[in-house]
């Protein structure tokens, strides 16, 4: 907070925007408060996940002063035009603060051409600070990298999920994503990628035009996937050119092994096509990790364990093992609602990996104690360490990581 007041009064802002996940409010209603405090007559505007599915809850931030729905760019352009010019009209995904509620708009902004969209202001952004902070993955193989985000929305409808870009997948053209790229090797000296889509392999051409295009251009670029691989569309075609590319890590998110609870989550994958990505992208040397979630509404221990169980069986060098966790705008949330009643509650999101969890309120099971000891079975295989440590790019790093990772494992 020191250094945020410092910011606060040597900047003079106008306009403050803060983007929101669940979990935030507390840390958002301190940030807001303290803006009003230092400079009265600044606006604060939220955006993000958290403010798209429950801009209700926001009401009881008072120094909030308007919400942003889905889509960001052009709706908060809008919003620093509107409190210069003081219009009082309205845009598509904007919802002023009017009393003590907002005006919820009746829809939000879709950005239809994603090329049109300007790149980020890279030169606003501490590149070495970012690589002190690996994110995503939790590992960096470069000494300089940064994010892409090539696409927007997932056509699928998996319970779980948010949908802030909507349904109709859009995306940005290789030759524009490629421009990027450039744009950030050749004047920030950005080493690696990793790309964050939703679904960046929807269309399997695209995907081969992007890496025949780096491969053209020599550009000598490390490419890593945190997420947003869907694996059952991922075959050894794409595997392979993504590795001509520069890619050393990909992740796959299984969800479940239950074909009954594939289709209760709706996200309906083909789980063997998926096991085959993951041994095709091992055997050719891709760094390979998966998501896997324990606890969905109504599943079943063997369900859960069978989960636990293809995750060992797999040659996979690393998994994330997520307990599910119900948010408010989601399918997921209003079966947790009609299961638990009011005792969802309880649940708080400001330790995303920590708290409470829902199906322990259902089921009364210790899910968080069958999350460490997966975890503790995968991580303490001897040969699964050798393949990952063999692979691993910044190893020193990396252990340090791992290591405070499995100690909060053990405390959990």
């Amino acid at each position: 907070m020191k250094e945020y007041d410092k910011i606060l009064r040597e900047y003079q802002p106008d306009l403050i925007g803060i983007s929101t996940n669940y979990g935030d409010l507390q840390v958002v209603n301190e940030l807001a408060t303290h803006a009003k405090a230092v400079l009265k007559k600044t606006h604060v505007c939220c955006g993000g996940p958290y403010a798209t599915h429950a801009p209700l809850d926001f009401e009881r931030v008072s120094s909030v002063d308007s919400l942003i729905l889905g889509e960001g760019e052009n709706a908060f352009c809008f919003c620093a035009r509107r409190i210069t010019s003081r219009e009082k009209c309205f845009y598509p995904g904007f919802a002023p603060r009017t009393g003590s509620g907002f005006a919820i708009p009746d829809s939000n902004d879709i950005i239809s051409d994603l090329d049109a969209q300007p790149f980020p202001d890279w030169d606003l952004i501490d590149f070495d600070c970012y690589a002190r902070f690996p994110q995503m993955s939790g590992y960096i193989s470069s000494r300089r990298y940064m994010t892409l985000f090539t696409s927007r929305a997932c056509p699928y409808n998996c319970i779980n999920c948010h949908s802030i870009f909507g349904k109709k997948v859009r995306m940005r053209s290789p030759d524009n994503v490629v421009k990027e790229i450039e744009t950030l090797k050749y004047k920030h000296n950005v080493e690696e990628f990793q790309i964050v889509d939703d679904i960046f392999n929807f269309n399997k051409n695209r995907v081969l035009e992007i890496c025949r295009l780096i491969e053209k251009k020599n550009l000598d670029i490390r490419l890593s996937f945190p997420n947003g691989l869907r694996g059952d569309l991922l075959d050894e075609d794409t595997i392979l050119a993504l590795k001509r590319a520069g890619a050393y890590s990909i992740t796959v998110a299984f969800e479940t092994a239950s074909e009954r609870l594939q289709k209760l989550i709706q996200k309906n994958i083909d789980i063997e096509r998926v096991c085959d990505a993951v041994r095709i992208s091992a055997r050719n040397g891709l760094l390979t990790r998966a998501f896997f979630m324990l606890g969905f509404p109504t599943e079943t221990l063997e369900e859960l364990m069978s989960t636990i169980r293809l995750s060992l069986k797999l040659p996979l060098h690393a998994v994330s093992y997520f307990v599910v966790i119900p948010f408010k705008g989601t399918v997921l949330y209003d079966m947790a609602l009609a299961d638990v009643g009011e005792k969802i509650a309880i649940l708080k999101h400001q330790d995303y990996l920590t708290q409470d969890a829902y199906y322990t309120l259902s089921t009364g099971l210790d899910v968080r104690r069958i999350q460490r000891i997966a975890y503790l079975k995968f991580y303490l295989n001897p040969f699964r360490l050798y393949r990952l440590f063999k692979l691993m790019p910044n190893k020193w790093m990396y252990i340090r990581q791992l290591s405070a990772n499995l100690q909060n494992i053990l405390n959990i």
